[in-house]
Formats: C-alpha cells, sequence, structure tokens
C-alpha cells in the first residue's frame, strides 16, 4: 500500500477540527477569536458563521473520503513544473481527485492539491502550512457556461469576505494563481499523453471496515500512473541527478503546442507536448507527445 501521508495529515485536521466544534470550551475561543476580528458581529451573525463552519467541515471530509488519489512521481512533478500552457478549463477524468506533490509558489510551499467540480467550475484546493495549522486556500476554473464577469467577481469577493471576517490570510494572489492553474493544466494534459496509463488499485469494503475496527482511517481509491516508452526514458534521465546541477536559467521550459499547418493533415487540430531541455545539452529525448483530443 502506497504512503499517504499528507491524505491523512488533512484527514485528521478536518476531525480535529469536528471534534473542536462540539467541544464548549472551543466553541468559545473560536468565538472570541472571530469577535476580535469582526467587533460588529451580532450574536446572530456569529451563530450562522459557526453553523457555516461545521457544514464546511463536514463537507471537506466527505469530499476527501470519497476522493481518488493520484500518486506523481517527483521527476513527473518537476518537468510539469518547467511547461508553459495556456490557461482553460480542462474537463477532469475524475470529479474529485487528490494528489500529493511539494510546490514552491514564490515563498509558499504547497504540499498537496485536492481537484474537485462544484456548480461553478473546477476548484483547485491547495493546502499548506503556517506556524500554526494546516491552512487551505481554493484557486478556481469557472466553466465556459459561467461566462458573467461580474457574477465571477461578486463569486470570489464574497470569498474573500468571509476569509477576512473569519480572520483567514489568503496567500496566493494572482502570480501565485497562474502557477497553480499553469501546474494544473499540464497535469490534465499529461494524463492524456500515449505513453501514460492510469493503473486503479481499489481496496474492498471489507478491508475498510477491518482498518475502522482497528481505529484506522479508510483508503480511498488510489490511482498509479504507469509510464511507458520514450517519456519514461525522458524522467529516469531527468532523474539521474546530473540535469539538478544545471540552474533554472539554463532550462528552456516545454510548452503545448496545437499543429495548425496544413502539413499534418489528419493530425491538424492536435496537441502535443514539447519537453523541457536544457540550453546547450537539447533535449534530453527527441519526441514529441500527442495529447488526445
Amino acid at each position: 500500500m502506497a504512503r499517504l501521508e499528507k491524505y491523512y495529515e488533512i484527514v485528521k485536521h478536518y476531525i480535529q477540527q469536528k471534534d473542536l466544534s462540539q467541544n464548549e470550551k472551543s466553541i468559545e475561543l473560536w468565538a472570541n477569536n472571530i469577535k476580535n476580528t469582526n467587533p460588529n458581529l451580532n450574536e446572530m451573525g456569529l451563530f450562522n458563521m459557526f453553523k457555516i463552519n461545521c457544514q464546511a467541515i463536514k463537507l471537506q471530509l466527505k469530499e476527501l473520503y470519497e476522493t481518488k488519489i493520484f500518486h506523481i512521481d517527483n521527476n513527473l512533478g518537476i518537468a510539469l513544473e518547467m511547461t508553459n500552457n495556456t490557461f482553460y478549463n480542462r474537463h477532469l477524468p475524475f470529479d474529485n481527485m487528490f494528489f500529493e506533490y511539494n510546490l514552491k509558489v514564490n515563498k509558499l510551499n504547497i504540499f498537496a492539491f485536492h481537484i474537485f467540480k462544484d456548480k461553478w467550475g473546477t476548484n483547485i484546493r491547495c493546502y499548506f502550512k503556517d506556524s500554526k495549522s494546516i491552512r487551505r486556500q481554493d484557486v478556481k476554473f469557472f466553466d465556459a457556461w459561467y461566462e458573467s464577469e461580474i457574477e465571477k467577481a461578486k463569486l470570489l469577493n464574497k470569498q474573500k469576505e468571509i476569509a477576512k471576517k473569519a480572520g483567514v490570510s489568503q496567500p496566493i494572489k494572482d502570480k501565485e494563481e497562474k502557477i497553480i492553474k499553469s501546474f494544473f493544466c499540464n497535469f490534465i494534459d499529461f494524463l492524456n499523453t500515449p505513453d501514460v496509463e492510469v493503473v486503479t488499485v481499489d481496496i474492498t469494503k471489507e478491508q475498510n471496515e477491518k482498518r475502522i475496527l482497528q481505529g484506522k482511517l479508510p483508503v480511498p481509491p488510489q490511482k498509479f500512473i504507469r509510464i511507458t516508452g520514450k517519456l519514461k526514458i525522458y524522467l529516469l534521465e531527468l532523474n539521474s541527478g546530473e540535469h539538478f546541477n544545471y540552474s533554472h536559467k539554463f532550462w528552456v521550459r516545454g510548452h503545448f503546442r496545437t499543429l495548425r499547418s496544413e502539413k499534418w493533415k489528419n493530425a491538424r487540430g492536435i496537441k502535443i507536448w514539447i519537453l523541457p531541455l536544457i540550453k546547450g545539452k537539447g533535449i534530453l529525448v527527441n519526441k514529441i507527445y500527442e495529447v488526445k483530443k
């Protein structure tokens, strides 16, 4: 069974939050903190915030229990980080996905991502830590049909207002959001490359029931990414360690390209992955990767 330390750390964090919401002293402490941040908040407003907070914790736990966990190799993550892409909301292979990966975004260290659909589009929930505990912030891709910029702005402003009332800072700004969205787009496009096979490992209901009786958390379905062909060779070459001696200024970032020239004939309109390479060294493996439509 693959190790799921970060996943279980997040789940246990929410379970702890859920338990604290049923403890009188913890509720009082929470209420005092909110009052300090919002001195004009009346008792009804405080009650409503507490109710919303409890509902959110239950929903987040439910989403985590029902998610499908992807395992991403560190070498693959580096290649995805070094690839540019066009931002738009991709079709998700699953509506609820989770993966652990350490992505440093400026001064912020994100250690896990939870990607899921809601009524507005795709949510990329980013988990990181501060001096006190686990924190999260959502980055959103709106669905194409949700085109009203005014409505988008209203929703995002409402989210910021709720965070401000709760006394929660939001370190992910526009610059960080672009890096996260680029990584997300690369990951989804990568899953469609022909050298990639997603292998599912499901634990049985009986096995999970046994784990629960032993005081352990249940294990969600897991997706292992099996890479073959020259993409596997590329990542092995990247893992050799030699290439990490080069700083980022020596790397030429990869990108995804759509074939539009008439010379491609039947391949026109297909997207390909141009892999990152090192200046003066050439591409690590001379191949482009076609992304299925």
